[in-house]
C-alpha cells in the first residue's frame, strides 16, 4: 500500500512537471513569435505539442508562425488539427480560411469563413475576407453583399475599395465612384483609389473627371504607369470629343487647344452621349441585346467612337457571338490602337472561338499597353 501511494505521488509529480514543461515551451514560443522569431517559435510550439498532443492553442499558434513564414500548407494542417481537437474553435477556422486565401483555394476559404460568420455574424473582417474570396471567383454580386454587411458593422477602407472594384466589374460605375469617394473621404491618400475612380469615370465618359483623378494618382505615385496610360486615353477622347463638337475642352489642369469642328451637320453629341449611357446601363444589368442596340445607335451617329465599338463587342462576347465580338473589337482597335482593354477582350473572344494563338497575342499586347486586367486571362494560353 505504501509503495502504491508513492507510485501515485510520483506519477502526479511527473504529470505536473510535464504540464509545467508544456506551458514553458508554449510561453517561450509566444515570446519568440511576438519578437518575429517564427522559426524559434515553431520549435517551441512543436516541443509543447510533443508533450501535450491535445493542445489546440499550440497548434493554432504554430500555424500562425508558419503563416508568417509563408508556409501556408503547413499552417492549414495545424489549423485543421486544432479543429479536430475542438470543432468549436472558430479562430482556427478563420486562420485556416486566411491561409486558403493565400494559396488561392477560394472555395475552401469561403467554407471556413461561413463557419465563423455562423457563430459570430458581427465580425466585419471575416465578411471582408469572404467577400474577397467571392470576388476572386468572379461572384461579384455575392461579394458586394458581404462588403455591404462589413460596412453595416463598421465603415472600413478595404470594404469600400473592394466593393467599388466589384461594382466596376458588373459595370455599376456610378455606384463604384460613390464608394471610391467615401473611401477617399476616410483616407485621401489610399493607394489606387484615385486611379480606380478615374477608370470608373472613364467608363462613364466623364473624361474631365477621369483626367483629374489620374492627375492625383500620378501626384501620389509618379511611377504609376497605369494612371499615365489611362490619362493619355482620356485626353485623346477629349480631343476627339472637341473635334466633333467644336467646343473648347478643359481637363482642369491642361487646356486643350481649339480645333475646328467637323461634321457638325451629321453628329448629335447629346444624343450620342444619351445612347452611350443607356448602353452602359443595359450592359450593367446584363441586358446585352438592349446594350447592342444602344451602342449601335451611337455608332450610327459617330462611327469614330471606338469605345462604343468596344462595348458592343463586349456585349456580343457575353452573348457568345465571338465572331461578331472580334469584328467589333477589330474596329475599336483600328480607331484607337493604344486601348488595351479592346485587345484584352478580343483576345478572350478569339480564345473561346478556337484561335488560341491570336487570342494570346492580343492578351499579351493588352498587358504591354498597360491593361493589367488581361493577366487574369493568361491561363487560356497555357
Amino acid at each position: 500500500m505504501k509503495y502504491a501511494f508513492l507510485l501515485l505521488a510520483a506519477s502526479a509529480l511527473i504529470v505536473s512537471a510535464g504540464a509545467q514543461t508544456h506551458a514553458k515551451y508554449f510561453s517561450d514560443g509566444l515570446t519568440k513569435s511576438l519578437a518575429n522569431d517564427h522559426e524559434g517559435a515553431i520549435r517551441d510550439f512543436t516541443k509543447s505539442i510533443e508533450i501535450n498532443a491535445q493542445s489546440k492553442v499550440a497548434y493554432v499558434y504554430r500555424g500562425k508562425s508558419k503563416q508568417k513564414l509563408g508556409n501556408y500548407s503547413g499552417a492549414i494542417l495545424d489549423f485543421t488539427r486544432a479543429i479536430e481537437i475542438d470543432p468549436s474553435a472558430m479562430y482556427a477556422y478563420g486562420s485556416r480560411g486566411d491561409s486558403k486565401l493565400s494559396i488561392k483555394d477560394f472555395t475552401g476559404a469561403i467554407a471556413d469563413f461561413d463557419k465563423v460568420i455562423e457563430k459570430d455574424p458581427k465580425d466585419a473582417r471575416v465578411y471582408i475576407d469572404r467577400g474577397f474570396a467571392k470576388q476572386e471567383l468572379k461572384e461579384y454580386r455575392a461579394a458586394i453583399r458581404d462588403y455591404d454587411m462589413a460596412l453595416q458593422i463598421k465603415p472600413n477602407e478595404t470594404a469600400y475599395y473592394n466593393r467599388a472594384l466589384s461594382k466596376s466589374k458588373i459595370f455599376a460605375f456610378q455606384e463604384a465612384i460613390g464608394d471610391f469617394t467615401k473611401l477617399l473621404e476616410l483616407n485621401p491618400g489610399f493607394e489606387g483609389a484615385h486611379y480606380s475612380r478615374g477608370n470608373a469615370k472613364l467608363n462613364l465618359n466623364d473624361l474631365e473627371g477621369a483626367v483629374e483623378d489620374y492627375n492625383k494618382a500620378i501626384e501620389l505615385n509618379p511611377q504609376d504607369e497605369g494612371a499615365m496610360n489611362n490619362r493619355n486615353v482620356a485626353r485623346k477622347r477629349l480631343l476627339l470629343k472637341k473635334n466633333n463638337t467644336g467646343s473648347t475642352v478643359v481637363d482642369r489642369k491642361n487646356t486643350v487647344a481649339q480645333v475646328p469642328a467637323k461634321n457638325l451637320t451629321v453628329l448629335k453629341p447629346e444624343e450620342e452621349d444619351t445612347y452611350f449611357k443607356l448602353g452602359v446601363k443595359k450592359e450593367a444589368a446584363s441586358e446585352y441585346n438592349g446594350a447592342i442596340l444602344a451602342f449601335s445607335k451611337v455608332i450610327n451617329l459617330n462611327a469614330a467612337n471606338h469605345e462604343a465599338w468596344g462595348h458592343r463587342g463586349y456585349s456580343k462576347y457575353n452573348l457568345k457571338n465571338y465572331a461578331g465580338a472580334v469584328k467589333d473589337f477589330d474596329k475599336a482597335i483600328e480607331l484607337d490602337p493604344e486601348y488595351g482593354e479592346s485587345y484584352c477582350y478580343r483576345g478572350v473572344a478569339k480564345n473561346l472561338a478556337g484561335d488560341k494563338k491570336g487570342g494570346c497575342i492580343d492578351l499579351n499586347k493588352a498587358i504591354e499597353l498597360g491593361y493589367t486586367g488581361a493577366s487574369i486571362y493568361l491561363y487560356m494560353c497555357k
